[in-house]
C-alpha cells in the first residue's frame, strides 16, 4: 500500500481492556490490503484449480500441491476458496517456501500491501506482509492475533475484489503470534497501521473478505461491481 487509505468517522466506538484472542475464530478481521487509489487489474477473475487427493496422509498438507502447481497466480471473488477455512501448516517444507515465492510475486505484480494463501488457491493458515522500503518481507505462518482498542473505520481494498474499496471498521490495536519461514517463532505488537493490516489478512483465513464487513452505504455502491464480478467467474468458467 502506497499510502494508507482515508479515515472515515466512526460511527461507534469501543474500547477494550484487554486483548481479545483469536486463533481460527470468526471475528478476528484480516486479509490483503492495497492502496484504495493504486490500480487493480479488472480482467477476467482467477479461478482455483484446489483439487485436494484423498490418497495423501490426513494432517498433511502436501495434498494442496498436488495439482496447485506454481505459478499462482490471484483468484478474485466469488471463488470458494476464499471462503474456506485455512488449515494449519504442520510442517514447513519446500512446497510452504515456493508457495510463499508464489505469494510475493503475485503481491508485487498486483502493489499488495500483503497477501494471505486462500488468496492464490491454497488454503492454508499463511500471510504475508510486504516489508517497507529496505525491509523484508514478513511471513506469518499459523498465526494467532489478539486485538484490542477504539474501533476505527478506514477505506480498505483487496487483491481478491479488484476496484472495490470499502470502510471497514477494526480495533486499533493488535498483538500477533506465529511461526516464519525458517521455523521460529516470533510476537509482534502495534497500535500502527499495521494493526489493520494484520487483522485484514487475518480474516482470509477465516475465509472473511471485506464485503462481509462493509456498512450499508457500500453495499449498495458496490453492488453493481460484485455482480460484475460473479458473472466474469462464471463465465470464466464455463458456467
Amino acid at each position: 500500500m502506497a499510502a494508507p487509505p482515508r479515515r472515515i468517522p466512526t460511527p461507534r466506538s469501543q474500547d477494550n481492556s484487554a486483548f481479545a484472542r483469536h486463533e481460527g475464530r470468526a471475528g478476528a478481521g484480516r486479509d490483503n490490503l492495497k492502496d484504495a487509489r493504486g490500480s487493480a487489474k479488472s480482467d477476467a477473475p482467477k479461478i482455483s484449480a484446489l483439487t485436494p487427493q484423498a490418497a495423501v496422509a490426513p494432517g498433511s498438507h502436501a495434498h494442496f500441491f498436488t495439482t496447485l502447481k506454481a505459478p499462482r497466480e490471484i483468484v478474485s471473488y466469488p471463488d470458494p476458496v476464499l471462503r474456506r477455512k485455512a488449515q494449519a501448516i504442520v510442517n514447513i517444507d519446500e512446497n510452504i517456501r515456493e508457495l510463499v515465492a508464489d505469494m510475493q510475486r503475485a503481491m508485487r505484480e498486483s502493489e499488495g500491501r500483503g497477501i494471505a494463501a486462500p488468496q492464490v488457491g491454497v488454503p492454508l493458515r499463511l500471510f504475508i506482509i510486504a516489508g517497507g522500503e529496505g525491509k523484508s518481507d514478513v511471513v506469518f505462518i499459523n498465526p494467532v492475533i489478539e486485538i484490542a482498542g477504539a474501533v476505527e473505520a478506514h477505506d480498505e481494498g483487496c487483491l481478491s475484489l479488484p476496484e472495490i474499496t470499502v470502510a471497514v471498521l477494526r480495533p486499533t490495536a493488535a498483538r500477533i503470534t506465529a511461526t516464519a519461514l525458517d521455523g521460529t517463532s516470533f510476537t509482534l505488537e502495534t497500535s500502527e497501521f499495521d494493526a489493520r493490516v494484520w487483522q485484514h489478512e487475518f480474516d482470509h483465513l477465516e475465509g472473511k473478505l471485506i464485503i462481509d464487513r462493509m456498512m450499508a452505504k457500500d453495499k449498495l455502491a458496490n453492488r453493481k461491481s460484485l455482480r460484475d464480478l460473479e458473472r466474469a467467474y462464471e463465465a470464466n468458467r464455463g458456467g
